[in-house]
């Protein structure tokens, strides 16, 4: 059954086979990323790879026609991408591999061709909604998300230059004493931003308490303070916007859904009642005369028109599609 191919089914398939393909990548990486040769195992497995792409692309033309396919942007990728697998694994691999003076034995352009494999995986933003749903949420929460970033870039920039007024300079050669772990972390503007960065992340934080201690035990209370306003407070609060949205974007799309469930239950009901009023001669089927009756009429016109439905399509068009056994 060609409609198979555009079945949920299906994309969970061919995703399982995509993201097989992404951890044969990082697998042939790490085993043969230094090889200058072909190595025929890992040829032999992408070969296989490439054949079930194209074989999905053939399946989904012919389900939808390839017109369709061609017009649709996702079509276009999949091609796309499938090609440049196939030129780089039968065309650029086996030159690179024999060496010589050809400009594709450049392991440059082999590299390029390789990293393009990798935007295959863009595809499983399309075959799964929950990705999807976290890529509308990362989009709807940016700008909430980017002023937090500036205010926390903001406490940790003033943090810096306080502590390097404070700790770096003072300790810094010809100053004496000088104090080579002060100049590490404190030496300059970018060094103590740097070093608020890392206390951010809660990695390493006690040796840098540790050691500007040894100045000052105050210096224990600004650091406690440095995790709690901009760890626990601000970065919790990104993570709380960002899980609002996800909820928000679910909550949308799961009205939308019952909008759309409870509009389809009534517009089924008020076209049952327009066509059984149609039916001028009772035999509980309409002719195309009926039809064409029906849909002349100012009432009918209205009632779809409020549904959102198109009647500018010619009888000889529409009777077509509505006579789904063909027998007139």
């Amino acid at each position: 059954d060609l409609q198979w191919i555009q079945t949920g089914q299906a994309d969970v398939v061919f995703g399982c086979v995509i993201a097989a393909n992404a951890l044969f990548m990082g697998i042939d990486t790490d085993l043969n990323g230094q090889e200058q040769g072909i190595v025929p195992w890992a040829l032999a497995v992408e070969s296989t790879f490439l054949v079930i792409f194209f074989v999905e692309i053939y399946l989904r033309i012919r389900a939808v026609g390839c017109g369709p396919f061609v017009c649709d942007r996702w079509g276009l990728f999949d091609s796309a991408v499938t090609i440049m697998g196939a030129v780089d694994n039968w065309i650029v691999a086996p030159l690179a591999g024999g060496g010589g003076d050809s400009p594709l034995a450049s392991m440059t352009v082999l590299r390029v061709f390789r990293l393009m494999r990798l935007a295959r995986l863009v595809r499983l933003f399309k075959m799964f909604d929950e990705l999807t749903l976290l890529l509308k949420t990362l989009g709807k929460s940016f700008k909430a998300v980017f002023w937090m970033m500036v205010l926390l870039t903001g406490t940790m920039y003033t943090g810096a230059i306080v502590t390097t007024i404070m700790l770096g300079i003072p300790h810094f050669p010809p100053q004496k004493p000088s104090d080579e772990e002060m100049q590490r972390h404190f030496g300059t503007v970018s060094r103590s931003l740097f070093t608020h960065f890392v206390v951010l992340t809660t990695e390493g934080w006690v040796d840098v308490a540790d050691a500007s201690r040894v100045h000052h035990w105050l210096w224990d209370l600004y650091w406690i303070l440095n995790l709690v306003v901009n760890h626990f407070a601000l970065i919790n609060l990104v993570v709380g916007v960002i899980t609002e949205r996800i909820l928000r974007v679910a909550s949308e799309e799961d009205s939308d859904f019952s909008s759309f469930l409870m509009e389809s239950g009534q517009f089924k009901k008020t076209l049952k009642t327009i066509f059984e009023a149609g039916d001028v001669d009772c035999s509980g089927e309409l002719t195309l005369r009926e039809l064409e009756v029906l849909l002349r009429d100012p009432d009918t016109q209205e009632v779809f028109q409020m549904f959102g439905i198109n009647m500018n399509v010619h009888m000889d068009y529409l009777y077509p599609i509505l006579d789904l056994n063909g027998d007139g």
